[in-house]
């Protein structure tokens, strides 16, 4: 919550919350269901961001990490319907199976997601 606080005080009540779905170690802090609760008790719309990988490239390595996003949003309680992003650094080498292996196991999956790619 010290990171919302801080949001307020600087900047006035967010509408939208930006965060990562899991912990990577040295990389970022994930959202924990505490805190999905209380953005939730605002009012603030919470856009989940997965970013625990490291290649896109292949169509196994795409379904692998669709995979991984719907688990977590799973384990979060993130509602059904919510767009998924996924963080594709700017690093990142990207083909064409990635993002059909991506895609494929959304569309496949009974969770019923939508989802979108983002390069940051």
């Amino acid at each position: 919550m010290k990171k919302y606080y801080g949001v307020q005080n600087n900047f006035g009540a967010p509408d939208f919350w930006g965060r990562y779905l899991s912990t990577v170690p040295n990389a970022s802090d994930g959202l924990t269901k505490v805190e999905l609760q209380y953005l939730r008790s605002k009012g603030i719309i919470v856009v989940p961001i997965f970013n625990n990988f490291k290649s896109s490239v292949g169509d196994q390595a795409g379904n692998v990490a669709a995979r991984n996003a719907i688990y977590n949003a799973n384990r979060l309680g993130i509602r059904k319907g919510t767009v998924l992003f996924a963080n594709v650094e700017r690093f990142f080498e990207v083909d064409a199976n990635w993002l059909i292996g991506w895609v494929e196991t959304f569309y496949t999956s009974p969770i019923g997601r939508d989802f979108i790619m983002i390069r940051l």
